[in-house]
């Protein structure tokens, strides 16, 4: 369902920005001992909004004996640039990490472009469409030795820069030195009591900030000067959760979430005034019961905003039995949603602020087997999706957010991964099948895939590993889709397969494990 329909959360804080309602994912590092846990299906009830397809809660590390350090720098084609690097040390009850990668390219992908009038397709070069990035992330967590308090902090900066291709008219690239950068920082603060044991208690707070500026000297309509924009978004957010026994065989978890977001600006829509905003809150149940091989989980959650967003209210009940020691069966049904970002409501030529949430039910059911290093995954699900956003063109050089009316998505992934120890060979292959039509009864592109959701994606990771040295490649395809919602097959794009080749080599550097 895309990046704006799944939750990316860090030690539980959701990192989604509240002006796009996505996150980058990359701009996350990795470090030693950390957990990476993927939950597909909706969420709602324990994430909140926009959770709808998934959610990856990654877990950091609370101690850490042992000093790392990782130094990494590539070159690649289109004048890709690359260097990054970290650093990790601690003990029994501290750790320390910190975190910074740069990033650029200069963006002159070669690009194929069919003219009006089915007219023979050409191969051209996109113009200024160079980017740049700087990820920084620092993070200390303490415990005392018994681990009865703990407390952690994190802060990450994140700055971007990218040009604004010109359209494509008439066979030709228009001439564009429009420039769009930002600046996003979030720091959270998070304690754990009693950790180890039930009851227990955690609570966290989060201060997102964000600055994004648009440039375009060509946009001579607006002035001399053309376009200068620029966007401020702030979101602060409290949440306390309670976990507890009620019995044996249950447990039981409540959670209070408030939080307060603002956006301001000078390319808002007319209607959106000077600086919309949006006050929220949440009170959400889950019990999970345990007897045997059988486990089934249920949980409710009221959610409510400030002005038209309105309220939402979101459920599941989800169950598994172990068949035998490496088996499992599982099915699981939800109610969902996902409020609508400020940029879908207010940005100007694209925002609609009388759009409506989001709201879908999801049924899926499947197996899982597990073995000495391999497993296996198959899923089957449907989600039936009410007043979907989406970015519908209105002309050559126009978009806007529209609620298209009921939407379903149905379809198959299977996962496998291996780990063959007599080579130090690891293989993991994914392949998923889907479906994502209009379901509008009076839609006149009913039963259509919807553009830009391709019905086939896989993919391929194989790495080898020995004492001082790590390397592989992956594999990722994507099939054909259609950029239109009609699936004209004029507007069919081709499917194409991204290869990448790694490696690395440790060696001891002033004492400490450096990996090159």
């Amino acid at each position: 369902l895309g990046p704006q329909r799944s939750i990316v959360l860090l030690d539980g804080i959701a990192l989604t920005s509240p002006q796009n309602g996505m996150f980058d994912i990359g701009t996350i590092p990795m470090m030693n001992n950390q957990e990476c846990i993927v939950q597909k299906g909706g969420f709602s009830t324990i994430a909140g909004s926009g959770a709808i397809g998934g959610i990856i809660n990654i877990h950091l590390p609370f101690r850490n004996t042992e000093k790392n350090a990782l130094l990494h720098s590539s070159l690649g084609s289109f004048g890709e640039r690359s260097l990054q690097g970290s650093y990790q040390w601690g003990n029994s009850t501290s750790h320390y990490y910190f975190h910074s990668d740069y990033l650029s390219y200069d963006g002159s992908f070669p690009f194929q472009f069919q003219p009006a009038g089915f007219k023979e397709t050409i191969e051209m070069t996109r113009q200024n469409a160079q980017s740049s990035s700087l990820h920084i992330f620092a993070r200390t967590a303490l415990s005392d030795s018994l681990e009865k308090h703990s407390y952690s902090a994190f802060t990450m900066y994140r700055q971007t820069k990218r040009g604004v291709p010109g359209a494509v008219l008439s066979g030709k690239v228009e001439d564009a030195q429009a420039v769009f950068s930002e600046n996003e920082s979030l720091t959270a603060f998070h304690y754990f009591f009693n950790r180890t044991s039930l009851p227990r208690i955690q609570s966290s707070c989060t201060i997102k900030k964000g600055i994004m500026n648009f440039n375009d000297p060509f946009a001579k309509y607006a002035g001399k000067s053309g376009v200068q924009s620029t966007f401020l978004n702030s979101e602060y957010t409290s949440t306390t959760t309670f976990d507890d026994e009620i019995s044996e065989n249950i447990l039981m978890q409540s959670s209070f979430q408030c939080g307060y977001t603002s956006l301001s600006g000078e390319m808002l829509q007319p209607d959106a005034g000077k600086n919309p905003s949006r006050r929220f809150a949440a009170i959400s149940i889950t019990a999970s019961y345990s007897y045997q091989l059988f486990k089934c989980e249920a949980g409710i959650r009221a959610d409510f905003f400030s002005g038209d967003i309105g309220n939402a209210r979101s459920g599941f009940i989800s169950a598994g039995y172990l068949l035998s020691d490496k088996i499992l069966i599982k099915s699981k049904i939800s109610k969902d949603f996902r409020a609508p970002s400020f940029n879908e409501l207010y940005y100007l030529n694209y925002g609609t602020s009388q759009l409506k949430p989001e709201h879908s039910v999801n049924v899926e059911a499947g197996i899982a087997y597990r073995s000495s290093g391999r497993s296996l995954d198959i899923d089957v699900y449907r989600i039936d999706l009410s007043n979907q956003i989406f970015a519908i063109p209105i002309s050559p050089l126009q978009w806007s957010a529209r609620n298209i009316g009921n939407t379903y998505s149905s379809g198959l992934e299977c996962t496998v991964q291996d780990n063959i120890s007599i080579s130090n060979l690891h293989v993991r292959a994914a392949y998923s099948y889907r479906k994502v039509v209009d379901n509008s009864v009076d839609s006149f592109t009913k039963g259509k895939q919807l553009p830009y959701t391709p019905s086939h994606q896989a993919s391929c990771n194989m790495s080898y590993h020995l004492p001082s040295y790590f390397f592989g490649f992956l594999i990722n395809y994507t099939g054909s889709r259609f950029s239109l919602p009609d699936n004209n097959r004029d507007s069919e794009l081709q499917d194409f397969v991204l290869l990448s080749f790694f490696a690395e080599k440790s060696i001891s550097l002033f004492n400490l494990n450096t990996m090159i």
